[in-house]
């Protein structure tokens, strides 16, 4: 096992959480997703193999493919606060290489100090709920398909406003919108968003 910073405090955490407090199920994916967050934005560095080493301790220990590993939200906060090398660690675990392009519009995650806090359009790498345009469309990412090295991202029909009338008055009242309804869905894989990158490269 590494002896990384991150490996003895997770596993710090991991061997001694709940002493002195009554554990729900609920109460421990809170503080966990907490935890991933928090040594996230305060710039702890991942070795590359760190996380595969923390999921296979955790797993010597627990006997399940822990829930609380960190997720794409976790990703997505790296991304949003600059921490490349949880990215590295990320991607690592998954068996993934990055989808690294130019004019991506980051959505916000927990970024106060974060290097995209002006939301810009600007080069990095995708994460769900980056958006960027793509064959007329400007879609979000909604998942990654890391065995079949792509990702599924949607196009969505522009939201309308939602009403209902009064039976006794007749008066139309509003009530919110209506969902996202997805327009077009493409599955993009790494080899195809590589060569439009390299064709925006050249515009």
């Amino acid at each position: 096992m590494s002896k990384s910073a991150v490996a003895n405090l997770t596993l710090e955490w991991w061997y001694n959480n709940f002493e002195t407090t009554e554990y729900t199920r609920e109460k421990n994916d809170h503080a966990w997703s907490d935890w991933w967050s928090l040594i996230i934005q305060t710039g702890i560095y991942f070795p590359d193999n760190s996380l595969f080493l923390l999921s296979k301790e955790v797993y010597k220990t627990s006997g399940i493919i822990h829930p609380q590993m960190p997720g794409e939200g976790h990703y997505g906060i790296a991304i949003d606060e600059g921490n490349i090398s949880f990215c590295r660690a990320y991607e690592f675990l998954k068996k993934r290489k990055p989808f690294i392009g130019k004019n991506i519009e980051y959505p916000e995650h927990c970024g106060r100090y974060s290097c995209h806090q002006t939301r810009a359009k600007q080069a990095g790498r995708l994460c769900v709920g980056a958006k960027f345009s793509w064959k007329g469309f400007i879609i979000k990412v909604t998942s990654f398909k890391d065995e079949g090295k792509s990702l599924v991202a949607c196009a969505y029909k522009k939201k309308s406003l939602q009403y209902e009338t009064c039976d006794k008055c007749g008066e139309k009242k509003w009530i919110g919108y209506n969902p996202d309804k997805i327009e077009k869905r493409f599955t993009i894989t790494r080899n195809q968003w590589r060569d439009e990158m390299k064709i925006r490269k050249g515009e």
